[in-house]
């Protein structure tokens, strides 16, 4: 599960964006259900992999970031 605030919809997809190292990867994922302010994540994103929470509207792949 992620935080819903994790997954942005783009177009017709639900996405995150997956910090590696410094900078972000965006990734198209299948959603599941919900649980308050979480989501389940069926496909798309590997248990453990960090992702974006708080970001600007115009985060896009590739983008460098710093983490909290």
């Amino acid at each position: 599960m992620v935080p819903r605030a994790a997954v942005r919809r783009e177009g017709e997809e639900d996405v995150v964006y997956v910090v590696r190292q410094d900078r972000v990867e965006r990734r198209p994922v299948r959603l599941g259900a919900a649980d308050g302010n979480r989501v389940d994540v069926l496909a798309g994103l590997a248990a453990g992999e960090q992702v974006v929470v708080e970001g600007p509207p115009t985060l896009a792949d590739g983008d460098r970031v710093t983490t909290r």
